[in-house]
């Protein structure tokens, strides 16, 4: 968790608006009132940390679901995350300029033949906000470097996915206003894989289509998106 940081400046609280004099001692731009408003701001805030200069970079987490290529069903994965500034000027919105990497080397060999694609397709909606896409992240090499298809998918689709999917498959949840500067949220199992294997089922085929409306297809709106 964040730590305090007295400094000189002061500032408002990023809680309750409050004058206040302690910053986050990562990023050295949001200012608290207190220790508590620290505590409480931070499952917000570690998002959106980027950390100052100097101060060494610690990766976030997010909760991902894994399609391993050599086993027959899914499983949730955490995936290191970087939290850093966009050096694009083109965004008006300053929340642009925060956006997440994803660390996924674990899961790819990126030192080979392997190019890390994502292909985004509807996810739900969020109670308060616009909603969210998944995201899977594939290699589209994977007819190139000999990686094997992927056991997961075809025991999920029992054989009958159109496109022969290769190598590990990895789903995260990313916020749906965000065009370009993407930010990662956790999946969630249970209300993602039905999406995500209509996804496969469709992917390659005429049929399919982005699906903007797939929240009340597939369980409608959540409360919040978890981070």
């Amino acid at each position: 968790m964040s730590t305090p940081d007295v400094a000189a400046s002061t500032g408002t609280c990023r809680m309750c608006g409050a004058k206040a004099s302690t910053r986050c001692s990562r990023c050295k731009d949001v200012y608290y009132c207190c220790k508590e408003h620290i505590a409480n701001d931070w499952k917000r805030h570690k998002r959106l940390c980027v950390p100052a200069e100097g101060v060494q970079a610690r990766p976030i987490t997010i909760d991902a679901i894994l399609f391993p290529v050599d086993e027959d069903m899914p499983r949730m994965v955490k995936v290191p995350c970087d939290v850093r500034h966009d050096d694009s000027d083109d965004y008006l919105d300053p929340s642009f300029f925060i956006m997440h990497r994803l660390d996924v080397r674990e899961w790819f060999d990126l030192e080979g033949e392997t190019f890390v694609r994502s292909f985004d397709f509807g996810g739900g909606a969020v109670t308060g906000t616009t909603g969210y896409n998944l995201a899977l992240r594939y290699d589209d090499c994977f007819s190139i470097n000999g990686s094997p298809v992927n056991r997961c998918v075809q025991s999920l689709t029992r054989g009958m996915a159109p496109h022969s999917w290769g190598g590990n498959l990895l789903v995260v949840r990313h916020e749906k206003p965000l065009m370009y500067c993407v930010r990662y949220y956790n999946a969630n199992m249970r209300e993602d894989l039905p999406r995500v294997v209509e996804a496969l089922m469709g992917y390659g085929t005429d049929t399919y289509k982005y699906d903007p409306d797939a929240a009340n297809k597939w369980g409608g709106r959540v409360p919040e998106l978890e981070y």
